[in-house]
């Protein structure tokens, strides 16, 4: 045991022999192999980053003198400016080092100057004494955080998406792709409630919607930056005189605009438009949603995803039907998708996706007959017209897709992407014109049958 005393009870302990405190301080630190530092202090406790006021303990203020140093040697020099006993392990203070305390302060502001930053508190046992001890650490059972950040075909989380591959084809963030990419996640297309892509492109600037009255949610006919845009991107591959698309697995709508020829051909300088689907995910979730409206609108939705046989195999169902008339007699619209995914992940770099969809939609187009006097002529029998089915769209869509994505690194990726697609319509369009009056007082009409049945294929 090593013992420190301090001037001012220096001369004390010489003339009167064994101080109470002093003394209890020697045993308590012999009973636990500690030197003694003698000085002179109040009551409390504190710890350093606590500073106590100049004030503190109604002290007067001392002037201190004592440069950054290993922590031991300061204590002691501390020890003596102050006059204060202090018992501590030696251990303690061995590796740290003292701050510099410079100025005039009370001894416990001054100690708590000295001690800041060290790891070490100081107990005050009364006006002459203060103990020294290691802050106690509280050991904290360990946490696992686990999480997926988003990637450029992943779901977003609010409104505002971080990436997108539709400007690079790679999962580059949107703050650094050198082009105009906007994107509409699932989130607000359900909160707004909006179920034609025309409508969720009313969130883009510079984007507008060309449909025509005679074909009313028959076909897409949407402006970009003044151009016709005729094709619509489906998960990066083309989907030429697409049609509508239902939103229901779509998980983002992406807009890329100006010129994007040189990633993806042929194209409408006014940008292009990129649907990314929903795909299987591996936590299992299932979803069923039921939608109605003005109109007549229905929309009974089903969505079911999760893992198949294990974890290396995940699957996503998405099934939807969706039915409504339009503000005018006899025009009306179905709509029905069946979508199946699956994901393989034969090992921790390589993914492997395959995707099937059927898209079934029938419609009336309104028929726009002439008008007399600012009211439908009433020699067009538009009744008689629709009863004779004279007026139908009926279109079928078979989609199937099988992409493989290989991770050499955390940033290096190869894809290759397959798609094939098969569309077939009927198509009847009944006319009129204002013309000389026939016999039976009906106007000139006309008929037009149009049968479209084609298969494209991409490679990506």
């Amino acid at each position: 045991m090593t013992v420190f005393k301090g001037k001012s009870s220096w001369g004390q302990g010489l003339k009167e022999g064994r101080h109470e405190v002093g003394q209890s301080l020697k045993r308590l630190a012999a009973r636990f192999g500690m030197a003694v530092i003698l000085i002179n202090t109040g009551a409390a406790f504190a710890r350093p980053g606590a500073l106590p006021t100049h004030n503190a303990i109604g002290k007067a203020r001392i002037a201190f003198e004592i440069s950054a140093q290993p922590l031991e040697s300061a204590v002691t020099v501390f020890g003596f400016q102050s006059g204060y006993q202090i018992a501590v392990d030696q251990a303690t203070l061995t590796g740290l080092k003292g701050n510099q305390v410079r100025g005039s302060f009370t001894p416990p502001y001054a100690l708590s100057r000295l001690l800041a930053g060290t790891g070490v508190n100081y107990r005050l046992i009364d006006e002459n004494s203060v103990t020294l001890a290691a802050a106690e650490t509280q050991k904290i059972r360990p946490v696992q955080v686990e999480g997926q950040s988003e990637t450029a075909y992943s779901p977003v989380e609010g409104y505002k998406a971080s990436r997108s591959a539709t400007a690079t084809k790679t999962g580059t963030p949107i703050v650094d792709t050198p082009a105009a990419v906007q994107v509409i996640p699932a989130d607000v297309i359900t909160d707004q409630g909006v179920n034609r892509v025309e409508d969720v492109l009313r969130n883009v600037a510079g984007v507008y919607d060309r449909d025509n009255d005679e074909n009313v949610g028959s076909q897409n006919a949407t402006n970009m930056r003044g151009f016709r845009v005729r094709d619509i991107f489906k998960d990066g591959v083309r989907l030429s005189d697409s049609g509508q698309q239902m939103l229901d697995n779509v998980e983002r709508v992406e807009v890329l605009k100006g010129p994007a020829s040189l990633l993806y051909g042929s194209l409408e300088p006014g940008g292009m438009i990129n649907i990314v689907t929903k795909k299987p995910l591996s936590e299992p979730e299932y979803r069923i949603e039921f939608g109605a409206g003005s109109f007549g609108y229905i929309n009974p939705v089903i969505d079911a995803t999760g893992p198949l046989a294990s974890d290396k195999v995940l699957y996503r169902f998405i099934g939807s039907y969706a039915h409504s008339n339009t503000y005018a007699d006899h025009g009306d619209d179905n709509r029905l998708l069946l979508t199946l995914s699956l994901t393989l992940l034969p090992t921790d770099d390589l993914k492997i996706n395959a995707r099937f969809e059927l898209t079934r939609i029938d419609t009336r187009p309104i028929l726009m007959a002439p008008t007399r006097n600012g009211k439908p002529d009433p020699r067009f029998d538009l009744d008689a017209d629709y009863q004779a089915d004279f007026a139908y769209k009926r279109t079928k869509e078979h989609v199937a897709g099988l992409g493989a994505e290989y991770a050499f690194t955390q940033s290096t990726r190869a894809n290759l992407d397959l798609s094939w697609k098969r569309r077939t319509m009927d198509m009847s369009q009944l006319r009129f014109f204002t013309g000389k009056k026939q016999p039976g007082g009906i106007k000139n009409r006309s008929y037009a049958f149009r049968d479209i049945d084609n298969q494209q294929y991409a490679v990506e």
